[in-house]
C-alpha cells in the first residue's frame, strides 16, 4: 500500500494530505520566498505608518492655524479691554475731581497716563491749569440799588413807566 500513496493538495497553504489519512506533511519554503514575504509585509507597514504620520501632520497644521487665529483674537480683546479700563479710570478721576457733568468727557479726554497714579497726577495738573470747577459765580440780585423797584399804582410814576416802555 505504501507504493500507491499519492499526495493530494489541500486547501491549506504549505501542507499536503495523503490519500490514506496519514499525518499531513509540511512543505518547507525557500529562504528567498520567506524573505520576500517579509519585505512585502514591511512595505505595507511602512506605507501605513507614513499615511498615519501624514494625516497627523495635516491635522496638527490645521489645529495650529486655528490656535494662532484664536491667540490673535485674544490679544486684540485684551488690548481693547485695557483701553476701555484706561478710559473708565479717566472718567472716574474726572468725577472724583468734581468736574461739572457737562464737562466730564472733555476733561477725561485731556487726561494723560495709563495707570491710576499718572491719571490722577494729570487730573490734578489740568484742574490747576483750568481753575477749580467747584467755584460758582456769586449770585446777584438785579433789583438791588434800584430802590426796590415797586411802583405806586396811581400817579405819575406809572405813566412815566408806560411812556418809557413804549418809547414815547
Amino acid at each position: 500500500m505504501a507504493d500507491n500513496e499519492t499526495p493530494t493538495p489541500s486547501t491549506d497553504a504549505g501542507t499536503t494530505v495523503t490519500e490514506q489519512g496519514q499525518a499531513p506533511q509540511t512543505e518547507t519554503f525557500s529562504r528567498e520566498y520567506v524573505e520576500e514575504l517579509r519585505r512585502e509585509n514591511a512595505k505595507h507597514r511602512t506605507a501605513k505608518a507614513e499615511a498615519v504620520d501624514a494625516v497627523k501632520a495635516q491635522l496638527t497644521q490645521e489645529y495650529e492655524a486655528k490656535l494662532a487665529e484664536k491667540d490673535t483674537a485674544y490679544a486684540e480683546l485684551q488690548n481693547q479691554l485695557g483701553d476701555a479700563w484706561v478710559e473708565l479710570e479717566k472718567v472716574y478721576t474726572a468725577i472724583d475731581a468734581k468736574v461739572p457733568s457737562e464737562k466730564v468727557r472733555a476733561f477725561a479726554e485731556i487726561l494723560k497716563g495709563s495707570d491710576p497714579d499718572s491719571i490722577k497726577e494729570s487730573a490734578k495738573s489740568a484742574k490747576e491749569l483750568f481753575g477749580g470747577f467747584g467755584k460758582a459765580d456769586a449770585p446777584t440780585d438785579p433789583t438791588q440799588g434800584s430802590g426796590g423797584g415797586h411802583l405806586p399804582l396811581n400817579g405819575d410814576p406809572i405813566l412815566n413807566a408806560i411812556k418809557k416802555a413804549v418809547g414815547a
